[in-house]
């Protein structure tokens, strides 16, 4: 794995997020999950480089994010997305998605990624929100959700980005 700076990153976010996903990999106390997004933001916010990532409120992946301080963002080629299509339909709850996909699990220090990923960003959480339907300034966004059911943004900032070569 080759290390880039953020300004050395050429890489399109609209497609990685928007066309050909992610995996948020988290690790806590007692276990660790991967969950398929295709929500995501890269730049820089209070001076510091950022990824923000979301997670449904129902997901079994948010109480492990909200109790952790880094975690991982992988993103796979294409020959991975039937992959990714099972860590975005299965659950934790009932099933070890990285060994089901027979993903090999690393670390850097002590936040744990995906050997098979193309590119790997290492996130220190810096800040959290709930974004509850009724704070939507735009009515049409509320078609993405069912009652009761929200997204938390989580802002990370970047300290590492990994590139598989």
């Amino acid at each position: 794995m080759k290390e880039l700076l953020p300004n050395e990153l050429d890489f399109n976010a609209f497609n990685k997020f928007g066309k050909e996903w992610a995996l948020i990999v988290v690790e806590d106390e007692k276990e660790d999950n991967a969950m398929t997004i295709a929500w995501g933001q890269l730049g820089i916010l209070w001076s510091k480089p950022v990824m923000s990532v979301y997670v449904r409120n129902n997901r079994y992946t948010k109480h492990m994010l909200d109790n952790v301080n880094k975690f991982s963002v992988c993103f796979f080629e294409d020959s991975y997305k039937e992959k990714l299509g099972i860590c975005g339909t299965k659950s934790r709850s009932n099933l070890d998605k990285i060994s089901e996909c027979k993903f090999t699990r690393v670390k850097d220090n002590s936040t744990l990624y995906l050997k098979e990923a193309q590119y790997t960003f290492i996130l220190k959480k810096i800040y959290q929100i709930d974004m509850p339907i009724n704070e939507h300034t735009d009515i049409s966004i509320s078609r993405h959700y069912n009652e009761n059911e929200y997204h938390t943004q989580y802002i990370g900032e970047i300290e590492k980005i990994l590139v598989n070569e």
